[in-house]
């Protein structure tokens, strides 16, 4: 796969504002109190008209969990300044970024603190500092101080030695920046800083005159969001259609950098003409992978680090599995103690408890919390017991593990981890090994009775574990031995349609496939064209293909390779108009032999409604043409359209 760099492309056609809601109270106090009202703003409202007429300067904060899009905010926020189209008040918008500053170690003067930033300036500094109120500063990302505890120590704040009071003075970083959020100099500037981390004692320290929270997306705005990045609208909507049907994915995209993320991946597969046939993504795990390494890039430890601190998320992770829950008190958590807040708050939300006045932890959503409990036990297991864990999961009747046996899987294999490899740098061809035996030794004494619904879910399981595993030759001596493939009991989504494709591939006859009652739609069936015809006895009774989604169906038969010789049609709500293709393509066919147009019930809403007369003509044209050795109606004594027609042919 060659290498695919994506289009760059100004934030002002991609831009999807984010829900941004502004908390009115002491602070922002976000106790949940009655007299704490909640209400929703856009970019260019986060400062108050009031002090701009005084010598007090504007202070606001905008918080939000990692990922929920507040670098972007910043980003959209400086961009419309810099065209003039808001803050126009302001003459200079000078944004400092808290990684660049962690960087300065000794004092500084708030004077090279900016021209480090922003050298043009030098010769400038005595204008910028005579009107201090066309000035808005923006400090991002000011949880990660590396002072942080300072802002808030009463006894080094009250000490004049610490009390930045003009831009020449040396000072350490944390004094310039507490003696500027205070209004102490530069009296009537604007600050906007924003934080990830909800720290009371830290909003307490800062003369917020406006708390504001940014709350990710809403799923309409995440729809917009890929309609804009993808650019195609025709394409954007199909790619919609598989997002929507994906719970593995549908329920990140509240998270605007999950979306970067996944419309990426999704460009890509387009760009290199891959997702025409096959699923629209490399696969869950490398989306999820990408994303992750890309909130441990931000966090900025070491590999060793990032290692440390995510076995400590990821029993946490798998302790939620097993108690089904995505919710921790944090008075319990006493190992989340050795995690630094920064790399928390990453990947768990941080609620008050209001029961026990302290924290309640939360993972954003089920997936997160199947992949860290994955991710965790590919780095830290042994052989035998991840040889264990996976025999547990697919004898588990509830179906706790199904998501995190995919992702286990997926992590294993090593193909879509790369960029998360970068940021731990250990992932073991041991592990790989284990799962390609565990797949050709053990998986065939977990699908004995496809007829229940346990096994049958248990197999669509496993399909979407191979296709995270992406081996080719595994995925092919696995499915050799399955020669009956039943999924009746289950009601199939588009993106189960899609693996399918990619996994049932592989072998190159099917003995029988029973794709009945999964209520197919015509782009389904499309998705399958390349595996229905390796079926010798394909079932697809009561789906409700109707018409329309039978057409698709018939075109099979007229394909040279086409297997198919017991086609199965029942109760599809089929009338006369669709017989003309099929007996037009039972002219081309060589391989069928029954095909059974019935249906399950008499009276049923999904019954096929043929006529004798149409019938009868279609067969007397077809009989001319071609042998028939049986044709045969078997009368029910209800109504005509409801006759039962086997067809045999030779």
């Amino acid at each position: 796969m060659k290498l695919y760099l994506p289009k760059p492309r100004l934030i002002s056609d991609i831009y999807i504002e984010p829900r941004i809601t502004v908390i009115q109270g002491e602070h922002g106090n976000l106790t949940g109190e009655s007299n704490t009202h909640i209400r929703e703003v856009q970019h260019h409202e986060l400062f108050k008209q009031s002090n701009r007429d005084s010598d007090m300067s504007t202070i606001s904060v905008i918080y939000g969990a990692a990922g929920t899009g507040k670098t972007t905010l910043i980003q959209k926020l400086i961009y419309d300044w810099a065209t003039g189209m808001i803050y126009k008040e302001f003459s200079f918008v000078i944004h400092l970024k808290i990684q660049k500053l962690n960087e300065i170690k000794g004092p500084t003067t708030f004077s090279k603190l900016i021209v480090d930033s922003y050298p043009y300036l030098e010769n400038y500094l005595d204008h910028l500092w005579n009107e201090p109120k066309r000035l808005l500063f923006i400090f991002e990302d000011l949880d990660q101080l590396f002072q942080l505890s300072t802002l808030s120590d009463t006894g080094r704040n009250s000490d004049p030695r610490h009390r930045c009071m003009d831009t020449e003075s040396e000072y350490f970083v944390c004094d310039i920046l507490h003696c500027l959020l205070q209004g102490e100099f530069l009296r009537g500037c604007s600050v906007l800083i924003t934080i990830r981390v909800w720290n009371q004692k830290l909003l307490h320290q800062v003369a917020a005159d406006s708390t504001f929270q940014v709350m990710g997306f809403t799923f309409e705005k995440a729809k917009e969001y890929f309609r804009r990045y993808l650019g195609n609208i025709k394409n954007a909507n199909e790619m919609l259609v598989f997002i929507e049907q994906n719970d593995i994915l549908w329920n990140m995209c509240s998270v605007p950098l999950f979306c970067v993320t996944l419309a990426s991946s999704l460009e890509s597969f387009q760009a290199q003409g891959e997702g025409k046939t096959t699923m629209p993504i490399g696969s869950h795990t490398q989306v999820l992978s990408d994303y992750i390494a890309h909130l441990l890039a931000n966090c900025g430890y070491d590999a060793n680090t990032n290692r440390n601190y995510l076995r400590v998320v990821g029993e946490l992770a798998e302790k939620g599995i097993r108690q089904d829950t995505l919710s921790f008190e944090g008075y319990t958590l006493k190992d989340l103690d050795s995690c630094p807040p920064v790399f928390i708050s990453a990947f768990l939300y941080q609620d008050p408890d209001k029961q026990r006045r302290g924290v309640i932890y939360e993972f954003r959503h089920s997936v997160l919390r199947d992949f860290f409990a994955a991710l965790t036990n590919v780095l830290n297991t042994t052989i035998s017991q991840l040889r264990r864990m996976l025999d547990e999961m697919f004898a588990d009747i509830e179906g706790r593990f199904g998501i995190f046996s995919i992702f286990l899987v997926g992590l294993s294999s090593r193909k879509p981890t790369d960029r998360l490899e970068l940021e731990l740098q250990t992932f073991t061809t041991e592990v790989t090994s284990c799962i390609s035996e565990w797949f050709t030794q053990s998986v065939s004494r977990h699908l004995k009775d496809m007829d229940s619904k346990h096994t049958q879910r248990r197999f669509l399981c496993l399909l979407y574990c191979l296709f995270e595993f992406g081996d080719n030759d595994i995925m092919k001596n696995v499915l050799k031995s399955i020669t009956t493939i039943k999924l009746n009991q289950l009601r199939l989504k588009s993106p189960d349609y899609i693996v399918l494709s990619r996994t049932l591939i592989s072998p190159e006859v099917i003995q029988e496939l029973d794709l009945s009652s999964c209520f197919a739609q015509p782009e389904e069936i499309r998705k399958l064209e390349q595996v229905l015809p390796r079926c010798v006895i394909l079932r697809m009774n009561q789906k409700n293909l109707q018409d329309c989604g039978v057409k698709h169906v018939f075109k099979l038969l007229e394909k040279n390779d086409c297997k198919i010789q017991t086609l199965e049609l029942k109760s599809n709500q089929l009338t006369d108009n669709c017989l003309g293709e099929l007996f037009s393509a039972l002219l081309t066919n060589r391989s069928l032999t029954l095909l059974n147009l019935s249906n399950s019930s008499q009276g049923g809403q999904h019954d096929n409604q043929f006529t004798q007369e149409t019938l009868k003509h279609h067969v007397h044209n077809y009989a001319q043409r071609k042998e028939i050795r049986w044709l045969c109606y078997e009368p029910t004594g209800l109504d005509t359209r409801s006759n039962l027609l086997n067809l045999i042919t030779e």
